[in-house]
């Protein structure tokens, strides 16, 4: 993974790309966060970190905490939603 990420990052100063400089750990954290933020499973991300499920959830869970918040809201506007369609079919 190293030579690849030094590979792109070199490639892409070259191309006079503007990106921000990041650590590894940042690059390993925004990874996790971008995939959980995604809806891959929490397995599929422990097992790309190299981690257990239970060690991404301890480190990410902030990130699973805005989803479940989300996912009040996806919920409540789908049935609000089919409650007023369902009431306009009357």
């Amino acid at each position: 993974m190293k030579h690849t990420l030094q590979y792109t990052y070199k490639k892409m100063k070259v191309e006079k790309i503007s990106i921000t400089r990041i650590s590894p750990h940042g690059f390993r954290h925004t990874h996790a966060t971008v995939l959980i933020n995604n809806g891959v499973p929490p397995k599929t991300i422990a097992d790309r970190l190299g981690n257990t499920v239970e060690m991404v959830y301890k480190v990410y869970g902030h990130s699973y905490k805005e989803l479940e918040n989300r996912a009040v809201v996806i919920f409540t506007e789908t049935l609000t939603g089919a409650v007023g369609a369902s009431a306009g079919a009357e």
